[in-house]
């Protein structure tokens, strides 16, 4: 009996490990994937911004967010409020909390659960204005 009993516990402590291992791999190759594709959208949001075409910053966000592999993507204010989005009715309403506590304890990231998504890797990459840029 307790040699069954040790047999369980030791195939039930390796499954856990084992998934656990495996999400790990999962949000690693998640987060490598969003970085790549947050660079490129700064990239393109920083050349349209430069050139004052806040139209082609509106374009892109909204090409990008059809992916359906992302909940949304937005640029917001640092008090919250949201200044342009891939959705477009979240204009001017406050970011979700789980990004914005992101943004306020200097994270890039985190997995959060969200309503009708299930987990969800949430990132934040900072994009800072320079004289040249009109949003």
């Amino acid at each position: 009996m307790l040699s069954i009993c040790l047999l369980v516990f030791g195939i039930g402590t390796f499954a856990f490990l084992t998934l656990r291992r495996e999400q790990m791999q999962l949000i690693n190759s998640a987060r490598e994937s969003s970085e790549l594709l947050l660079d490129t959208i700064e990239r393109s949001l920083y050349n349209s911004m430069r050139h004052g075409n806040t139209e082609d910053v509106k374009v892109i966000l909204e090409m990008v967010g059809q992916s359906e592999n992302l909940v949304g993507v937005r640029i917001f204010h640092p008090h919250g409020v949201i200044l342009k989005s891939s959705q477009g009715g979240e204009v001017g309403r406050v970011v979700d909390e789980h990004d914005f506590k992101l943004f306020l304890d200097n994270k890039r990231e985190g997995v959060f659960t969200l309503e009708g998504h299930g987990e969800v890797l949430g990132m934040v990459k900072p994009i800072y204005n320079n004289r040249q840029c009109n949003l």
